[in-house]
């Protein structure tokens, strides 16, 4: 936490005294969410993944599920509760504090957090300094996979999230005039009504334009002729049939394939493809394979990816933590509900899973998951928001908050997951 406190602050210091921009946060935001993330991702998961274990870890996806839904609860009732008090807030600041306040509940920061908190773990704390290599590897591999349902959540339904805030942000297109509504009540350009009318206001002979009338409706009802008598269609006319359906599929569904397949969510499939096939493990991630160099290259490009997102949070709060952009009474609710009351409720479901004996004896696992359901809000959500200009205020001064405070509250769910952890039931 001090650590990211550092780095958030020289942020802050380099828009105060102008050595960066703050129109530039865009840009470096953009760089960390597509390059310095993806490549974390791939080289954290595809290098820490055992075949043989990874089946007995499946609460970890389950639990992350739990966690985002009590979240998503949580914001819901308290956006109703604040706005059923506060009735003076106009429909614009209502939707932006519902998707401030709900995306900042359910997408936490399951990685840069927990990894540093590990690292430290294994050097200074019994019984992780029998062995630290081992637990630090299986602590990195745990926390790889309990982000998974966070990763692919966060860049499909909370991107969806932002992309709908662009939207309501756009002015609406203004009334047609009337002359533009008279041209759009005209009729079908092929009745033979519009025929004469346009044969008579160019110019055009009674006669021509009585005989053009007749000619289109005597083609319009041997189109009907030729129509009834049930033909099969040519194998040109499936094709075209075929190509049109596609497209049409395409342009309904097309936007959130392209967000499964971003570079975020492509990185983690890849990851766990190269990590788990013996194949591809040996020929990447081992040092003796002969593309070892692609998952060194992944391993830089990834290692600023922390410091830099935390770098363009500080930045983001340089003019200070906005509390009024939010309220102070919604934002005193939000960190209570996100710092004390969910890491409660998940700590409640995580105990019993291990007196059921659902959570696997490695002291490591039920750490990794106490100190996932207590970390603050992740920090690519303010990056992401300065992305797309959505909740530029309100996501960073939460977060600000979160980080704050969570000093004390993360320091004592902490210390709790590890004497829940190293208990024998």
């Amino acid at each position: 936490m001090a650590e990211m406190i550092v780095s958030a602050g020289s942020g802050a210091l380099l828009v105060r005294l102008g050595a960066v921009r703050e129109s530039a946060l865009k840009d470096i935001s953009a760089v960390v969410s597509w390059i310095f993330i993806p490549c974390l991702t791939f080289a954290t998961l595809s290098g820490g993944l055992d075949v043989n274990e990874i089946l007995l870890w499946w609460p970890l996806l389950v639990f992350p599920l739990f966690n985002m839904a009590t979240g998503f609860l949580l914001a819901r009732l308290l956006v109703a509760v604040y706005f059923r008090i506060k009735r003076d807030v106009s429909e614009e600041m209502k939707s932006e504090l519902t998707r401030s306040c709900v995306l900042t509940l359910v997408w936490t920061n399951c990685g840069n957090i927990p990894w540093m908190i590990v690292e430290s773990l294994v050097k200074h704390v019994k019984p992780f300094t029998d062995d630290p290599d081992g637990y630090y590897m299986r602590g990195f591999s745990y926390i790889n996979i309990y982000g998974l349902p966070y990763t692919l959540t966060l860049w499909t339904v909370g991107y969806s999230y932002f992309v709908a805030g662009v939207k309501t942000e756009k002015r609406k297109s203004p009334a047609p005039s009337d002359e533009e509504a008279a041209v759009t009540t005209q009729p079908p350009p092929h009745s033979g009504s519009d025929v004469e009318l346009r044969r008579v206001a160019a110019g055009a002979p009674e006669a021509e334009t009585v005989a053009t009338a007749a000619e289109a409706a005597s083609d319009q009802s041997a189109g009907l002729v030729a129509a009834s008598p049930a033909k099969a269609p040519s194998k040109g006319n499936l094709w075209w049939r075929f190509v049109g359906a596609t497209l049409a599929w395409w342009e309904r569904h097309g936007a959130a394939i392209l967000r499964l397949c971003s570079p975020q969510n492509a990185s983690v499939i890849i990851g766990l493809v190269i990590g788990l096939v013996p194949f591809t493990n040996r020929l990447v991630v081992q040092d003796a394979g002969k593309l070892h160099f692609v998952w060194d290259i992944t391993r830089s490009l990834g290692s600023p990816c922390v410091t830099v997102s935390n770098i363009v949070l500080g930045a983001s709060l340089s003019r200070g933590p906005q509390a009024s952009s939010v309220g102070r009474a919604l934002l005193a609710a939000h960190v209570v509900l996100k710092l004390v009351v969910a890491p409660a409720l998940s700590m409640a479901v995580a105990v019993g899973a291990k007196w059921a004996g659902l959570v696997p004896l490695d002291p490591m696992f039920f750490f990794v998951m106490g100190v996932e359901s207590a970390v603050p809000s992740a920090v690519v959500l303010v990056m992401l928001s300065q992305v797309f200009q959505v909740g530029r205020t309100t996501i960073p001064t939460i977060q600000f908050w979160h980080i704050i405070v969570s000093l004390l509250t993360l320091t004592f769910w902490t210390v709790l997951s590890l004497k829940i952890a190293t208990l024998q039931w």
